[in-house]
């Protein structure tokens, strides 16, 4: 049983150091890791048209993909069957009738023999033009009082998304008419089309026997194709007139903005009601808290009458707070938001990490380094699970993780994830951790040592992590003293050689994976008192390559020698 057991241990020892030799192998020359290429971008369109997300990753080996939805395993029967090549770095969109399930954050994780690492977050949104679901004949009249503001709103539809709001309705000559656009009226985001204060003219385009208005969601996708869902048809009726004067009062509250740097543009609206009809200005609010009125420039636009303001290729200079005014007269009111530019993460330039190959027991340190506002936070994960200090054995400190002893298991992926609420990115590096049993390329040598000299042996192993060493002679361990001295363990210095010295010396090399043996065989030799036999001798063991010589009485010899 103990002869089995015996032998059971020596072959996992073999299996496992033939494992690292090979797995050393393929990291030198650089597959074994892996490594992440290109990458699909958020997809923000018509469903119809999102067909697949990918993400390329090299590395030698067998490799498997897991392709994640919103945190859930998308397997071959997901969504009914609803994608095709979920084993792969593409994933590719089977069903016909794309819908708002497949809305959502989509993930890669990538598994090989090295390690396990995962791609980055892809959004997928669709724009949907909504569905109003009524599409009744019956009048829709709304009420009003002539002088007065009103809100005419959007009949209720179903989710919208990506699309605008416009009102008009069918003419037979030139098929689609749009509301025209006067001072007193605008659309709000939500759809309502607000009214200052109705007028005559209103009343002439809303009329019922005019055939009424319909609320329009209009979307725009890739090449300009549109897709427009209409509602019923929607007339105004005036039940009174007041003509009196009032105003002007801003209804609508502009939300402060937190906006990304480099973003196409913000887009907003203010409205008033009052009679007269407001007019409208924009301002940017100062450092002494005046309103500095704007003019249109290439990354400002304003709309018809003032009511929309368009500010384009948003940079850190459109951080501020900006004004909306609406006047009647002397009168005016005022409304101020914020703009606040922000900045997802970033890597510093010439402070990315690098995959690094440590000794075993060892310690070192990665730091990632990333800009943003807000400071971005750090994640370190492990092959594809995130990492804690909990084991003891590395210490985290924002985008700083420090080993303090690496151990065989450590080998793998790791990645540094920096986000801040506005953007995500990471970077993918690979640890790999040497380590050695000893070995010497010979089991025994033969040396030759002269009498009265000071002899050197040399015990040298390569060993991962360092070995310690033990040296016997004739199977007897070594006393250290004046005779014998170790430097270092790997040399075993013999002082004062004489023929006692003589015998068979060996080395034991030994660390945590294994031990090895080396045998020296010491002899002893004498210098012959003549000088030819002695330059004859001297010459002989040179040649052998066997002869050590430390004595200075030796190099006074060779000297005599080199003249003869």
């Amino acid at each position: 049983m103990e002869m089995a057991w015996g032998l059971f241990i020596k072959l996992k020892t073999f299996i496992y150091f033939t494992s690292l030799f090979l797995f050393t192998l393929n990291f030198k020359s650089g597959r074994c890791q892996l490594q992440i290429g290109k990458e699909s971008a958020d997809f923000d369109g018509r469903s119809n048209d999102f067909k697949s997300l990918y993400c390329s990753v090299a590395g030698h080996g067998e490799k498997t993909y897991e392709w994640y939805h919103n945190g859930n395993l998308v397997s071959p029967q997901y969504f009914s069957k609803g994608f095709i090549s979920t084993n792969s770095d593409t994933l590719t969109v089977k069903a016909r009738n794309v819908n708002r399930r497949y809305q959502g954050i989509y993930q890669l994780f990538v598994s090989s023999a090295f390690g396990r690492i995962f791609c980055r977050k892809i959004k997928v949104r669709f724009k949907v033009a909504g569905d109003f679901g009524s599409d009744s004949a019956l009048p829709d009249i709304r009420q009003v009082v002539e002088g007065q503001p009103f809100r005419l709103s959007c009949p209720k539809h179903s989710y919208m998304r990506g699309c605008s709001y416009k009102w008009g309705g069918n003419s037979h000559a030139v098929g689609m008419r749009f509301v025209k656009e006067y001072r007193n009226r605008v659309i709000l985001p939500d759809g309502t089309l607000f009214f200052s204060a109705i007028t005559r003219q209103d009343m002439l385009d809303f009329g019922w026997k005019d055939g009424g208005y319909q609320c329009i969601m209009d979307c725009v996708f890739t090449g300009g194709f549109h897709s427009m869902t209409r509602s019923h048809k929607v007339g105004l009726n005036a039940t009174g007139v007041n003509a009196s004067s009032f105003g002007p009062k801003i209804i609508t509250m502009i939300k402060d903005r937190e906006v990304v740097l480099g973003s196409k543009y913000v887009y907003v609206t203010c409205a008033a009601a009052g009679s007269p009809t407001p007019s409208y200005r924009w301002a940017k609010i100062d450092a002494e808290d005046n309103a500095v009125d704007m003019i249109k420039t290439g990354d400002i636009e304003f709309g018809n009458f003032n009511h929309t303001m368009t500010i384009k290729n948003i940079d850190i200079n459109h951080n501020g707070t900006y004004a909306c005014i609406a006047t009647s007269g002397d009168i005016y009111d005022m409304v101020k938001w914020k703009l606040i530019v922000r900045e997802k993460p970033t890597w510093l330039s010439n402070e990315k990490i690098r995959s690094k190959e440590v000794d075993v027991f060892t310690n070192f340190t990665w730091e990632c380094k990333a800009h943003g506002d807000p400071v971005p936070t750090y994640t370190w994960y492990s092959n594809a699970s995130q990492m804690d200090t909990r084991s003891g054995r590395c210490e985290i400190d924002g985008g700083k993780i420090s080993f303090s002893r690496v151990l065989l298991e450590d080998i793998g992926m790791y990645q540094c994830v920096a986000e801040n609420g506005f953007g995500r990115i990471y970077q993918t590096v690979s640890l790999r951790v040497r380590a050695r049993r000893p070995e010497f390329n010979k089991s025994s040598i033969d040396v030759v040592f002269l009498k009265d000299s000071q002899g050197t042996l040399r015990c040298q192993s390569n060993a991962i992590p360092r070995a310690n060493y033990t040296w016997t002679k004739n199977g007897i361990p070594l006393t250290l003293g004046t005779k014998y001295n170790v430097n270092d363990g790997e040399l075993l210095v013999i002082n004062t050689l004489t023929e006692e010295d003589a015998g068979v010396y060996k080395c034991t090399a030994e660390n945590v994976f294994g031990k090895a043996e080396q045998v020296i065989n010491v002899t002893i030799g004498t210098l012959p008192t003549d000088a030819v036999q002695l330059c004859l001798a001297i010459r002989a063991l040179r040649r052998v390559g066997k002869c050590q010589f430390s004595s200075k009485n030796v190099f006074q010899y060779l000297q005599v020698c080199t003249a003869t």
